[in-house]
């Protein structure tokens, strides 16, 4: 199963189901051993159903690997993506997590003057 799981995501042809269905599957295995295959279903080039159920397996890990990963995908994302992207970061339970992935925000923000701070331009349309 696991297998199988791995070559859909492996296939660019592959349904979009096929790969939901195996992010699923793969989201009880070790992040370490899953974290390429979640890597290529956040290209941009993937459906927003793969995205989707990407991000929904991603939340599930602990570590900041996996919220990193999740902020590296930002920019490709689609609106609904994004917000389940931000959903799954904003509700990681470890403290060091919520550090990486504060770190990574920030790398999002622009200083505009004296403390004041406005979102790059691919975190907005978030909706």
């Amino acid at each position: 199963m696991i297998l199988d799981a791995r070559k859909s995501l492996a296939d660019p042809k592959a349904n979009p189901i096929a790969q939901a269905s195996a992010l699923k599957l793969l989201s009880n295995q070790e992040f370490a051993n899953t974290q390429e295959l979640f890597k290529v279903s956040l290209e941009s080039s993937k459906t927003p159903m793969v995205h989707q159920a990407a991000l929904e397996a991603l939340a599930k890990y602990e570590g900041s690997d996996a919220a990193l990963l999740v902020i590296s995908a930002w920019p490709g994302l689609g609106p609904k993506a994004k917000a389940t992207a931000l959903e799954a970061l904003l509700s990681r339970n470890s403290s060091t997590d919520l550090k990486e992935a504060k770190r990574g925000f920030l790398g999002l923000l622009i200083p505009i003057g004296k403390g004041n701070h406005v979102l790059h331009p691919t975190f907005h349309n978030l909706r």
